[in-house]
This record gives C-alpha cells, structure tokens and sequence, in this order.
C-alpha cells in the first residue's frame, strides 16, 4: 500500500463527514454529497 493512502486512511478516520464528501464527489455523487466540506 503506498505511504499516501495510509495518510489518506487517517484522514478518513478522523474525519468522516469530509471524507464522505470527499468520496461522493471523487464518484461523481454531488447530489447526494452536496458541499459539506470543501478541501
């Protein structure tokens, strides 16, 4: 597993309401997602 994806898992543990949104928008799923946070 490379190093950034370990980062990126912390992320996601620590903040999982911004992931979600992160994820929803990486899979094309605005609608669901909206903008509740913006990185």
């Amino acid at each position: 597993m490379p190093h950034g994806s370990i980062n990126h898992l912390a992320l996601t543990v620590s903040d999982l309401a911004c992931s979600t949104a992160f994820y929803d928008r990486v899979l094309g799923l605005w609608v669901t997602s909206g903008s509740k946070c913006q990185k």
